[in-house]
């Protein structure tokens, strides 16, 4: 990766001097690296499915589909509202006097 990012500023530097000579080069250069960098990493996830390790074959899906995976901490709007009570709002009847204004599915129900 590091190499790429120097061969990308060599060629802007070619560029920004106005070496037409130069900026082929870097350009072709770039573009050598690019493909070998894409080679290398079509090989590294080949090899994911090369061998019958189901961690590995795993592995090597995430990479193809770019799975982020989830965290364990529940997501809710307000940090200092607890789980429940965030859950319990997302299920909110709106009130039919007013549209704008939510009531608790808890508080409609008769005591």
């Amino acid at each position: 990766m590091d190499d790429q990012r120097g061969k990308t500023a060599q060629r802007d530097a070619a560029y920004r001097a106005g070496d037409t000579e130069a900026y082929s080069f870097a350009r072709t250069n770039l573009k050598r690296g690019i493909r070998a960098a894409k080679r290398n990493h079509t090989l590294k996830i080949e090899e994911c499915f090369d061998n019958y390790n189901p961690q590995h074959m795993c592995q090597g899906i995430q990479a193809v589909t770019d799975y982020k995976g989830t965290s364990n901490q529940p997501v809710t709007a307000n940090p200092d509202q607890n789980y429940p009570d965030f859950v319990i709002s997302l299920f909110a009847i709106p009130d039919k006097t007013d549209p704008v204004d939510f009531v608790l599915f808890s508080q409609r129900l008769p005591r």
